[in-house]
């Protein structure tokens, strides 16, 4: 195994943020870029309102609000009893916003300007999922009940029947006048009274699966679970795994359509299908191995929310997927480069990074800024396949948090670390 060594290069101070995300506001079709919000924890959640586009995070600064321009985020959501804590779901009907936590769900009226807390008959108040549908506001919680009101949040009550006693409610979805649970623990349930009563789907689904996300277009509905995409042409009575291109056993916890295309989010990035699920293509390169909890569209650009690591932004045009089939790592054949294990962790002057290579080719390693500025390039060599590694400076570094950035032509891949002397 080789070490390089950087070239020396005084490095600019950054101060130390463990929640700092990074903001690129345009990159190209093929790259993912960090996208940085002020202090709020991982994404969860999206919702647009007009021209407005808000992200709920996991504490920190609670949700946040997109620019018209797309260029900045503003926090909001902090006033009117809306506490810092993990905004799990969002959900629009006209020009009200709904907010939902572990502890209550929340409306405004005003762009986020200010919020009334709505939990009169919300026995659990750990909500999950957010749904608007045929007149009425629906709760998927934590203790697997679905909670419906039909008078805009001033009241709720429990509409669970059949649920089994499902552990968390992840999303709802509705088809015409049929609604949908996709649950941690008992699969999907259906159900065509508004909630009154439920029924367990069982035809090609597995009854205790996960099913994490649910998207529909017209006839067809599609299921992300923990064991890739399920297609249903029947209104949901009949699914069809539909895998073929997704990593074998991959998680997807979340689905986004946009026009004809299909996103799915899993542990191994955003997958992109123009066929309806038929196949699938990794959509662009340089995201963190980890879960995609979220996505959302706003104007040309698709953000997800990547569980552990941020936000994370890429520009999308209709049918154009990114071209990263580089010759694959054994079981991996979307990784022609992988790091090892130190994401996450707190490096040291002189630490090693290690990575691996797939095929020989042309390898450049990044230190980054938490605005994505190149600091100084650790590696830029020739590489034959297999381990590899470099190390950090030694010096002109200050304790915070930084980005790896490993390239290869075609292929990107980005790791946060933290730096302490």
């Amino acid at each position: 195994m080789k070490h390089l060594r950087p070239p020396t290069t005084l490095l600019r101070h950054l101060s130390f943020s463990l929640m700092g995300l990074l903001l690129a506001t345009s990159i190209s079709h093929a790259q993912w870029a960090i996208s940085p919000l002020s202090s709020g924890g991982p994404s969860s959640s999206f919702a647009s309102l007009g021209d407005q586009f808000y992200v709920g995070t996991d504490g920190g600064g609670a949700l946040y609000r997109y620019s018209a321009t797309g260029t900045t985020w503003t926090e909001v959501g902090l006033v009117n009893g809306m506490s810092k804590t993990n905004v799990n779901a969002l959900a629009v009907s006209g020009t009200t916003l709904f907010a939902g936590n572990y502890g209550a769900v929340f409306r405004s009226t005003d762009s986020a300007a200010s919020w009334t807390k709505i939990n009169t008959g919300l026995s659990d108040s750990l909500v999950r999922s957010l749904l608007t549908a045929n007149g009425a506001l629906f709760a998927g919680t934590d203790g697997g009940f679905v909670f419906r009101s039909s008078n805009n949040g001033d009241s709720w009550s429990s509409v669970s029947s059949g649920l089994l006693g499902t552990n968390r409610v992840y999303a709802l979805a509705a088809s015409g006048s049929t609604l949908f649970a996709g649950t941690g623990s008992n699969g999907l349930f259906t159900s065509s009274n508004s909630g009154d009563s439920w029924t367990q789907v069982t035809q090609g689904l597995t009854a205790s699966s996960s099913v994490y996300s649910l998207a529909i277009d017209g006839a067809k509905l599609y299921a992300g679970t923990g064991n890739g995409v399920y297609l249903s042409t029947d209104g949901g009575a009949t699914w069809e795994q539909r895998a073929t291109g997704l990593n074998t056993g991959s998680s997807v916890r979340s689905l986004l359509l946009n026009g004809s295309d299909l996103y799915a989010g899993t542990g191994d990035g955003v997958f992109l299908s123009t066929d309806s699920g038929d196949s699938w293509t990794l959509a662009a390169s340089g995201m963190p191995a980890n879960y995609v909890r979220a996505m959302g569209i706003h104007g040309t650009s698709l953000f997800a929310a990547v569980s552990g690591e941020g936000l994370y932004s890429m520009a999308i045009t209709n049918n154009v997927v990114a071209n990263t089939a580089s010759a694959p790592l054994p079981g991996r054949p979307d990784r022609p480069l992988s790091f090892a294990s130190q994401s996450g962790k707190l490096l040291g002057p002189g630490a090693e990074i290690g990575f691996s290579v797939a095929q020989a080719s042309r390898v450049t390693l990044n230190l980054l800024d938490l605005h994505g500025n190149l600091l100084t390039t650790l590696l830029d060599s020739e590489l034959a396949p297999g381990k590899h590694s470099a190390l950090l400076p030694g010096m002109g570094l200050t304790p915070g948090v930084y980005y790896l950035q490993l390239q290869s032509p075609g292929y990107s891949r980005v790791q946060r670390i933290g730096y302490r002397r």
